[in-house]
């Protein structure tokens, strides 16, 4: 007895080009894997030995910091220190504050920092309390040497004029004031 063959089997074809291109695929991407792996380490270390002279850099900045700290505590034990900020709002520049910070001899810090508005309105008067803080402040410590330290980044020039003025006035009345400030008048 023959058997008939089923002729439904006869002639498939197996296509295995996609499952090829699939393992290519794969096998490029382990290879550049371990390729790289190389150089991702020696990226690695650099970035660490980078980071290792950033941190021994911060630490030297640090010890400078201490350094100059107890300087400044030494130092404010034997003078007066008043801060003078001067600035205006770029949204408003007819409107300005002077930002006043004492730290007597004994090394206490006026809590409340004395905030004074100049506007065209009470220009004189503004500059006039100024005054009177610097003179009270100047008085107060007579005994010690004062720095003044002014920060007057967004300062108007007529302003820094009126503020120099002012400033000279007193130094010439007190023997005791000493002015730290950036500028100078050739700066504008």
């Amino acid at each position: 007895m023959k058997f008939k063959r089923n002729k439904q089997n006869k002639g498939i074809d197996i296509d295995l080009t996609s499952m090829l291109d699939v393992i290519f695929i794969i096998l490029m991407v382990v290879m550049c894997r371990v390729s790289l792996g190389g150089s991702t380490e020696k990226a690695l270390s650099e970035q660490l030995e980078e980071t290792q002279a950033q941190l021994d850099q911060t630490q030297a900045k640090l010890d400078t910091y201490e350094t100059s700290s107890q300087t400044v505590e030494e130092l404010a034990a034997e003078v007066a220190i008043m801060t003078l900020q001067a600035g205006y709002s770029d949204t408003d520049p007819t409107t300005r504050k002077v930002n006043l910070l004492r730290t007597a001899v004994d090394g206490s810090t006026d809590s409340n920092i004395e905030e004074i508005t100049i506007t065209p309105e009470n220009e004189s008067s503004a500059y006039q309390e100024i005054r009177s803080e610097l003179e009270q402040f100047l008085t107060d410590n007579s005994e010690v040497p004062v720095l003044l330290a002014i920060s007057d980044e967004h300062i108007l020039y007529r302003d820094y004029v009126s503020l120099k003025d002012t400033l000279d006035q007193i130094g010439e009345e007190h023997d005791n004031l000493y002015i730290l400030s950036d500028r100078s008048s050739n700066d504008y």
